[in-house]
């Protein structure tokens, strides 16, 4: 099933899968919260959300059963895609579905009331549609200030969950997971990775449109965005488990928090979108108001009620009782009885309202400072951790990384990131250091080669490290067995050279560059091979050539010509220039698989599994992990 053109049917389905899923009333009220009333839904039922959302391109769909649903920052201004009446109204209805609750019965009714005016006979069918209409009203308020007393009770009168203060305030200021539906855990995986693909496309075309509007335009939009994934939207406990031992997901207040984080795939600074505010002072001020009105509308029905025609200096009437109560009608006096617990128990609440506005808002900036403050250095810690991308060029070197990977971390999973141009893998975090894999085509110098490669790669992807890693043939066989390691101390380029004729014979000038690796990424690499007990490592130069050397003539003169290099290969001088023209730290590792001559296949496997070792062992020793400090 595509993502695109979900019909109102599938909706309905997916939204009766989650309902009676595991945990799907929890997620249901997550996607659903209750308004301020308590009674209404905020946004309209979920098959309507869902329907509204693909349209929007916020959902990721895959059948009832497998889907996730994305939400935008509350406080961004939102460009909401999609035209045409019926699905600007379907939004509208969604979007505001507490506030038609609360004015819809009341206008229709004064409505049909106000027709029934101009007939006599029905003015009794419209007084009982206006007093309906009156105590449809009051139970609402009445409704909305019970739910603020017990949001009240709530946030301040019990021991919160790890993590629930961010859960309910970091949806306000990033992307986030909603809703996260799925039975079947085998297909998690990728349901993960068209989620961050997801939302890289959202921010893609809002960023590229926003370009527009500008007058300019932007290609390769990168995702800092962190997504927010909100546990109690997830409606098994086999995907919350899941979760909490899936690549790319973090969890700031620990495993079994309410909230964790996914990583997005670039590093930079996000946007902050945070605004600091106080709204409870505000629903302080509101319900304050709403008992007033209530209060002013009581004392002057029971004043009238005793004074009858004689009710002058009293507070009679709904404003008379209103400044009385609030202190503004001195020359007003109430001789009615019981009254004056009204007027004791407003004052009491208008001189606490500083008191307990200041200290309620004191108490929630605290708390949410300190969930802030927590949840940033955790987003900060993830977001700093270096980025290792790895670049082979054969398949048997591909599949050789993957499953010593897959040695390293059992039960990991490498998942597909299809970048503007290229496709990597990410394999996932190994000792503090993320490591990414990418793979290009044969012959250094074609399009899909590796020089385009990896200077697309690295400027896409901004790593703090490469590495080229695989097989090499090796050149010192007194020294060395099919198999070994080899890091390369420089690279030299065979390619680039001059030929002169003299008398008749032809002399070869060298004109290649020589390459070393940067100091601090060798420094890394060379200090984990002495602690590794695994093949033996000979470090020295190695000579590169886009040729594929089998021939025993052909690498005796490459000998002769360089007695020091102790490897040679088809990638190396490219991959050091890329490197160098975008200053980042790199090295070449490689396996040793034959000897330039005689070439079988028979030690490609071994050779290239062997290098891959010796690169997880130094990053798994947490060498790369801190590479400021370097």
């Amino acid at each position: 099933m595509s993502d695109a053109s979900i019909s109102f049917t599938e909706c309905r389905a997916a939204a009766r899968s989650i309902r009676t899923a595991e945990h799907g009333k929890q997620a249901y009220d997550t996607v659903r919260p209750r308004g301020v009333s308590g009674i209404v839904r905020s946004v309209g039922p979920l098959s309507l959300l869902l329907y509204v959302a693909d349209h929007e391109g916020r959902i990721v769909w895959h059948a009832p059963t497998r889907l996730g649903l994305l939400a935008p920052p509350a406080v961004q201004n939102q460009r909401r895609p999609g035209v045409g009446a019926r699905l600007a109204l379907l939004r509208f209805v969604c979007q505001r579905w507490e506030m038609l609750f609360w004015a819809a019965p009341p206008v229709v009714a004064l409505g049909v009331a106000c027709a029934f005016l101009p007939f006599r006979p029905l003015w009794p069918a419209a007084i009982v549609l206006l007093l309906l209409t009156m105590l449809y009203t009051c139970g609402l308020m009445v409704a909305g200030v019970v739910t603020g007393l017990v949001w009240f009770r709530v946030t301040f009168g019990r021991r919160r969950r790890v993590g629930e203060e961010s859960a309910e305030s970091e949806p306000a200021y990033h992307w986030t997971l909603q809703l996260c539906h799925c039975l079947d855990t085998a297909t998690a995986d990728d349901l993960l990775r068209r989620i961050r693909t997801r939302l890289g496309r959202l921010i893609d075309v809002r960023a590229t449109s926003a370009a527009i509007e500008e007058g300019g335009k932007v290609r390769n939009v990168g995702v800092v965005e962190s997504l927010v994934c909100l546990i109690r939207g997830v409606t098994t406990s086999a995907m919350r488990n899941h979760l909490a031992d899936a690549d790319g997901v973090v969890w700031p207040h620990g495993r079994g928090a309410d909230i964790a984080l996914v990583v997005p795939p670039d590093r930079g600074v996000p946007p902050d979108r945070r605004t600091s505010t106080a709204w409870f002072f505000f629903w302080y001020v509101g319900g304050l108001v709403a008992t007033l009105g209530g209060c002013a509308w009581i004392v002057a029905h029971l004043e009238s009620s005793v004074c009858g025609n004689a009710c002058d200096g009293r507070p009679a009437t709904y404003f008379g009782a209103l400044a009385w109560l609030v202190g503004a009608a001195d020359h007003l006096v109430s001789h009615a009885a019981g009254v004056w617990v009204f007027s004791v128990l407003t004052t009491a609440m208008l001189w606490m309202t500083v008191p307990v506005g200041g200290v309620a808002i004191w108490q929630k900036w605290q708390a949410s400072g300190r969930e802030r403050k927590r949840f940033a250095e955790e987003r900060e810690k993830v977001m700093s951790r270096p980025l290792l991308l790895l670049f082979v060029v054969t398949d048997v070197e591909e599949q050789a990384v993957l499953a010593v990977a897959g040695e390293v971390k059992p039960g990991g999973r490498a998942l597909a990131d299809h970048r503007s141009e290229h496709t990597v893998l990410r394999l996932g975090e190994f000792g503090g250091c993320d490591v990414v894999l990418a793979r290009s085509g044969p012959g250094p110098y074609s399009p899909r080669g590796l020089m385009l490669t990896a200077d697309a790669l690295i400027r896409d992807l901004e790593p703090e490290f490469v590495l080229l890693t695989g097989i090499c043939f090796g050149l010192k066989e007194d020294e060395q067995a099919l198999g070994h390691v080899v890091i390369a101390t420089q690279t030299r380029d065979l390619d680039h050279r001059k030929f002169n004729e003299e008398a008749g014979i032809v002399v070869e000038q060298p004109r290649g560059d020589r390459a070393g690796p940067t100091a601090t990424f060798y420094s890394r690499v060379s200090s984990g091979a002495a602690l590794w007990d695994g093949v033996a490592v000979h470090a020295g130069p190695m000579v590169a050539s886009g040729t594929l050397f089998n021939s025993p003539i052909r690498r005796g003169e490459v000998k002769a010509a360089h007695p020091d290099a102790v490897a040679g290969d088809m990638e190396s001088h490219v991959f050091a220039s890329v490197a160098q023209r975008r200053k980042v730290e790199w090295c070449v590792v490689r396996g040793i698989s034959d000897l330039g001559m005689d070439k079988v296949d028979d030690y490609q496997q071994q050779a290239a599994q062997n290098a891959a070792r010796l690169v997880f062992f130094v990053v798994c020793s947490g060498a790369l992990e801190n590479p400021s400090q370097a």
